[in-house]
């Protein structure tokens, strides 16, 4: 609920882009997110994780570094989705 985003930017993220599947996580990330850092720093986006991955891979969207934090057993198909975030990530998983 932002934490990871507030952890990135207070630490040197210039940028940070937080997926949530349910509406009320992405809201109060962007309440919580909104209070301590500067929007235009954050993205909340509410959408399934995979399809995020799949539209990313398909317009060649990258990211330096992504955290998947507590949502691997989440998958049927773990080694797929690793596989998924490897496309969009140029750095550090």
């Amino acid at each position: 609920m932002g934490a990871a985003g507030y952890y990135s930017l207070t630490t040197g993220a210039q940028h940070y882009t937080g997926i949530e599947l349910q509406k009320f996580y992405a809201d109060t990330s962007n309440t919580l997110l909104n209070t301590y850092c500067n929007p235009s720093n954050f993205k909340i986006i509410k959408k399934d994780l995979l399809n995020f991955l799949d539209e990313c891979i398909q317009d060649g969207i990258k990211f330096d570094v992504t955290l998947a934090a507590g949502i691997l057993y989440e998958f049927m198909d773990p080694i797929s989705f690793l596989q998924k975030v490897c496309k969009v990530t140029n750095e550090t998983i």
